[in-house]
């Protein structure tokens, strides 16, 4: 018994390149891409809705994350939050 994999990717092409690199390697892969741009409020609300309509939970959540451009700026996002974080998330459902 396998999962779905959705891959959140800020663009949809290099999100589409990965998946095509990953279907060549795992051919019964089941990866959706879907956009998800994490200095976004709007964007992440709009990926969180999608998970709970199409899906209702989350099995397994792999986030991986770094600091970049220290010292600390003061870039923020359109939320307000320091852009000072990278993520890499993988939802599994």
């Amino acid at each position: 018994m396998g999962c779905r994999v959705m891959m959140a990717s800020l663009s949809e092409e290099r999100g589409h390149q990965a998946l095509a690199t990953l279907q060549q390697r795992v051919k019964d892969a089941d990866v959706v891409v879907v956009p998800l741009n994490l200095a976004s409020n709007t964007s992440i609300k709009s990926f969180a809705t999608a998970l709970q309509e199409q899906h209702g939970f989350v099995n397994i959540l792999v986030c991986n994350a770094a600091v970049f451009g220290l010292p600390f700026t003061t870039v923020c996002t359109s939320g307000g939050h320091r852009a000072v974080w990278g993520f890499v998330v993988v939802v599994a459902v």
